[in-house]
């Protein structure tokens, strides 16, 4: 595969670190779902030490990833104000499916947004980019 000089190193490295975790959040969100905990999980991957959103789900450090990655659900996005209320529907549409798919929150310290990460496949790197629009 050919390198897409588009893809910042910090993403090329989160893109990996999911494709050796995705199937731990796909379990995860099934047990979200399964137990009424909430009809949207929601993760956030971060590479700074510590985020005051979400509970830890990975730590990049004792899993050898590039970044941590806490769980958490779309009513704290909402309440924290960082999913709008008046923009609630198109962030639910754009979400799809959370059986297929997960909903990540990349916190970068000059960017933030939400990548939809298909369980199960790899993406390609024209396929992964922030979406920050909500």
């Amino acid at each position: 595969m050919e390198e897409n000089e588009n893809l910042s190193p910090a993403l090329h490295a989160l893109r990996n670190d999911l494709s050796l975790i995705g199937s731990y959040m796909k379990d995860f969100s099934a047990h979200v779902l399964n137990n009424g905990i909430s009809k949207y999980p929601l993760y956030i991957a971060f590479q700074s030490d510590e985020l005051p959103l979400g509970k830890p789900f990975f730590d990049r450090e004792r899993h050898q990833l590039n970044w941590n990655f806490n769980a958490s659900v779309l009513e704290e996005f909402v309440k924290k104000e960082i999913v709008s209320r008046d923009r609630l529907d198109v962030f639910l549409e754009t979400d799809g499916d959370p059986t297929e798919r997960a909903c990540i929150f990349v916190f970068l310290p000059d960017q933030q947004g939400f990548i939809f990460y298909p369980f199960g496949e790899v993406l390609e790197e024209d396929e992964f980019s922030l979406n920050p629009e909500y």
